[in-house]
């Protein structure tokens, strides 16, 4: 198998990390292999026209959660502030965790660039 192949020319590590598009599902060759995951999600909204459609639209128990987290955390969701607001709490929560950005700020600034050229960009802080 092509994974199990490149999985056995890994370098030696103490640490892997790895990020997986959303249409890659299958993770049994790694964990064949004794690696361990933690599954994190990303949400694909295909149209954001109507925020109140995505609302309604989304699984009751993620509805739910943004609610607990309202309440809980006083969160405030706010859209299209400053792109440089993202980056700097971006960049704090990777230091906050002792970590680098994974990517350069120009590559994100140049993705958002040309994201909101073709009119596929919003972003939202919470």
């Amino acid at each position: 198998d092509l994974m199990e192949a490149l999985i056995d020319q890994l370098p030696k590590y103490h640490y892997f990390s790895q990020n997986w598009h959303y249409s890659n599902t299958n993770w049994l060759p790694f964990y064949w292999k004794g690696f361990e995951q933690i599954t994190r999600y990303t949400y694909l909204i295909d149209d954001l026209s109507n925020i109140d459609d995505v609302w309604d639209s989304s699984l009751a128990n993620i509805r739910t959660d943004i609610r607990k987290a309202e309440n809980k955390f006083n969160l405030v969701v706010k859209e299209n502030l400053p792109f440089s607001d993202f980056l700097l709490l971006n960049r704090q929560t990777f230091l906050r965790q002792g970590m680098q950005l994974p990517y350069s700020e120009s590559f994100v600034n140049q993705l958002v660039s040309t994201a909101k050229d073709r009119n596929q960009c919003r972003w939202f802080i919470a």
